[in-house]
């Protein structure tokens, strides 16, 4: 029996979704109606149930009951122009070994096929003080990364001349599904007049669904390409919030630090045959474990805030900013630790995996590096009562680098540098806080000539490279929420 080596990395490389749940190449600006309104700027405001994920400490100033119900839509976009063309000697193994159609032929441009309603983001929060104005505001939440849940590629595409032909990104990403959650804890306490603080425990689920395609020959062949499904599942890794917020005069400063213990995935790889692979070839599998690390993050926001004449900012623990100021204007600067997801590992539970009847691979424990670096993204933004305690609106901008290095741009992730503008609205109908918000991402485009990003063959990475080209991304988002105060 013929033995050769095959590794998985490739089937892999879209974990990076674990690691990346919370940075800015994963994760875009951001959960909540009313933040999103903001650009994000809202740590050192957070005045509703998203404090749950902005700023904890914030809850105190909630008092009474109150209930939070928000949805976020998102519709990505990213678009690859590959550089190159088909091999001009592709032979069709179920076709008389007669050549492809699209040999020659260049690639075509690639481009996401997912939209808004794949995966929308909820966030719910309650928070109580349990009937107690001096007790701690205690809350539940669950939502998610802002992000989408969804991600679809095309499987093949149509050359100039008609054919039809593997999708030149299919070594990178033909499909994400994702599911992280963050069901949360969080108790918050007004210990002095001028601050608050809080914290939160999280029991992290996380689980994916992600299939490329790897070549089992080492060459750009759609002969001996395989679909490699990747479904894996963390039930639990626990992650802490630890926030203070601080009122000085006119000002309000906000701080949160998050830091989330690595993932641990277990689940299963398995490889199936594409429309262009020999019908000799079988279509094996294989237990696996993941092993993925976590990034820390911090944020800081300071606001100003234009009190009423009527309005008493000393007295924070009634403090309501739609009732009591004329206007407010926050600027928050965001880090993510992204240097600690360097790399994925995974352990294969099989050591051989059968291809054809006489062909035994041998399957390595791959190491993907992405070499994510640090990052540090501004937000400005504020709200405007129209109506004191009726309508308030609100508008912000932000900017984000992207954690990966340009060389290794894929499209797993929208990575890129960022810029956004967001707009948004509250009105107030009895206990009822009834908000609208939206907004637009522009990506920097990128014209890559000397990437990195290679396609996985029989012993590792390949020697051709599968991300020069041009590539193009931007992102809308809508939000609708609702806040009740029982």
């Amino acid at each position: 029996m013929i033995r050769r080596s095959l590794s998985l990395g490739v089937a892999l490389a879209g974990l990076a979704a674990y690691g990346a749940a919370y940075a800015d190449g994963f994760e875009h600006p951001d959960n909540g109606t009313v933040a999103v309104g903001r650009a994000g700027a809202y740590t050192a405001r957070a005045s509703e149930g998203s404090a749950v994920q902005y700023n904890v400490a914030a809850l105190a100033g909630q008092r009474g009951t109150r209930l939070t119900v928000q949805l976020n839509l998102t519709d990505p976009n990213l678009c690859f122009d590959r550089d190159g063309t088909y091999a001009d000697d592709g032979r069709d193994p179920n076709n008389g070994n007669a050549r492809y159609e699209f040999n020659g032929q260049e690639y075509p441009e690639v481009c996401l096929e997912s939209g808004f309603l794949h995966g929308p983001g909820p966030m719910l929060a309650i928070s109580s003080d349990l009937g107690h104005a001096n007790w701690p505001v205690f809350a539940l939440g669950l939502y998610g990364p802002h992000s989408p849940e969804q991600l679809v590629y095309p499987e093949t595409v149509t050359t100039a001349n008609g054919a039809t032909a593997p999708a030149p990104q299919r070594y990178d990403l033909v499909s994400r599904h994702l599911i992280v959650l963050f069901p949360t804890f969080a108790v918050s306490y007004q210990a002095l007049p001028w601050l608050r603080l809080g914290g939160a425990f999280q029991a992290v689920f996380a689980k994916l669904q992600f299939t490329s395609a790897v070549t089992s020959s080492g060459s750009e062949t759609p002969s001996t390409d395989y679909l490699t499904n990747l479904d894996t599942m963390d039930p639990f890794t626990p992650a802490g919030i630890l926030a203070a917020q601080a009122r000085f005069s006119r000002f309000d400063v906000g701080l949160s630090y998050r830091h989330s213990g690595d993932f641990e995935a277990d689940g299963e790889v398995t490889f199936e045959k594409t429309a262009f692979t020999g019908s000799d070839l079988l279509e094996p599998r294989s237990d696996a474990i993941v092993y993925a690390p976590q990034n820390p993050a911090a944020r800081v926001g300071v606001r100003y805030f234009h009190p009423r004449a009527s309005a008493d900012a000393g007295d924070w623990r009634a403090w309501d900013p739609m009732e009591d100021e004329v206007f407010d204007v926050e600027f928050d600067a965001v880090w993510e630790g992204n240097s600690a997801f360097d790399s994925l590992r995974i352990e294969v539970e099989e050591d051989f995996l059968d291809f054809t009847e006489s062909l035994r691979t041998s399957v390595a424990d791959p190491e993907i590096v992405h070499d994510w670096k640090d990052t540090i993204g501004f937000r400005l933004g504020g709200d405007y009562n129209l109506l004191p305690g009726r309508l308030a609106i609100r508008a912000g901008g932000l900017y984000e680098p992207g954690a990966a290095p340009v060389e290794y741009t894929r499209v797993d992730f929208l990575a890129f540098r960022k810029v956004g503008f967001f707009a948004g609205a509250t009105y107030r109908l009895g206990g009822w806080d009834l908000s609208v918000g939206g907004g637009h991402l522009f990506g920097s485009p990128r014209d890559i000539l000397n990437g990195k990003t290679r396609a996985i063959g029989p012993t590792g990475p390949s020697d051709f490279v599968i991300n020069d080209g041009e590539w193009k991304a931007s992102l809308t988002v809508i939000s609708l929420g609702a806040n009740y105060r029982f």
